[in-house]
């Protein structure tokens, strides 16, 4: 795998989604994971699980230690977000999370667009639900909510270059 600016904008948005399925993987016990939500996302982590299993694998032989970065970085700043309870701030994270993919994927070259294409729509489908708005018009005393997630992960993921941390 060749190792440009591309490939690690590509690899940026497949670790934030793989993140985001660790974050269904935590909503699942809570019992307001249930109806339209619960069928939704276990479709989602199904589908998502599969479609990113092969590149992530390529990036793990070509670049174990950046992609080892970014784990940790987007684990690291995960562990700063609290909204309302478990349950919510594990919502806002998978939302922001996809949603940040999603930038990382809007911001890719030909041919790696056009692979991500279909990740691209269903990311888009998804964040249209309306069950989700509550959570993404959220805004906390401090006037912090969904989108500060979204672009505080952006800022994060625009700190890995090619080859540096």
């Amino acid at each position: 795998m060749d190792i440009n600016n591309n490939t690690i904008r590509l690899v940026r948005a497949l670790v934030k989604l793989s993140s985001a399925l660790y974050d269904i993987d935590e909503l699942k016990d809570d019992k307001r994971y249930k109806f339209a939500l619960k069928k939704d996302l276990d479709i989602w982590h199904e589908w998502i699980e599969e479609y990113i299993k092969l590149p992530i694998s390529s990036f793990t032989k070509a670049d174990p230690d950046t992609l080892m970065s970014l784990i940790t970085m987007f684990d690291d700043f995960e562990k700063q977000i609290e909204i309302v309870d478990e349950f919510t701030t594990r919502i806002n994270l998978f939302l922001a999370k996809t949603e940040s993919a999603l930038h990382d994927i809007d911001t890719l070259e030909p041919p790696y667009q056009e692979y991500m294409n279909i990740l691209k729509v269903k990311i888009e489908k998804l964040l249209k639900q309306n069950y989700f708005n509550p959570y993404i018009n959220y805004v906390d005393p401090e006037g912090h909510g969904y989108k500060s997630i979204v672009n505080s992960l952006n800022q994060v993921g625009e700190t890995i270059i090619v080859g540096t941390t």
